[in-house]
């Protein structure tokens, strides 16, 4: 029942997230218990955002491998969803190229959890493969939000996903 989260570091990062009321995490409580399905090996959980929900600025602890190339040192500055500034020192024209990929692209699809002492973190290597560095922390991802991390939504068109708030991209 989270309505929102508020991410803070010491790189400068101050960002709120907010989630739709339907909003729920990747695992679902059933009657009979709670059914999960892990990210192995760090038993990631997520969520997709709000659409318009995103403020402030993020800035990435770990590269990003875009097109072959390790970006490092990048953020994204938010309002009202949408990324509206990119920051990077290199790189900066691929990731500009990402978030304008299509009209949604700028927008979050993700919000996930990662316990802080993931084997991927705890190993302190950059495996420059996103699937796998993505795990090392807590992430975000932009573009195409998912169905199922809303209370009825995996049976939904995109359409619909728009109208719940949820990001089609």
């Amino acid at each position: 029942h989270f309505t929102k989260f508020h991410y803070t570091a010491s790189n400068g990062t101050d960002l709120v997230v907010e989630l739709t009321p339907d909003s729920k995490f990747s695992f679902e409580r059933k009657d009979d218990g709670i059914s999960f399905t892990p990210n192995i090996p760090t038993e990631e959980i997520c969520t997709t955002p709000e659409k318009y929900g995103t403020n402030g600025v993020v800035y990435a602890s770990r590269p990003l491998v875009l097109g072959g190339k390790s970006v490092e040192n990048f953020g994204f500055r938010f309002e009202n969803g949408k990324v509206v500034e990119v920051i990077a020192n290199e790189g900066k024209e691929m990731l500009e190229a990402l978030v304008r990929m299509d009209e949604n692209a700028c927008y979050l699809g993700e919000c996930a959890l990662v316990e802080y002492h993931s084997p991927i973190s705890m190993s302190h290597r950059v495996y420059y493969t996103t699937l796998i560095d993505e795990n090392a922390s807590c992430h975000l991802a932009l573009g195409a939000g998912f169905g199922e991390c809303i209370i009825g939504g995996t049976e939904l068109k995109d359409e619909e996903l728009l109208e719940r708030g949820i990001n089609v991209s």
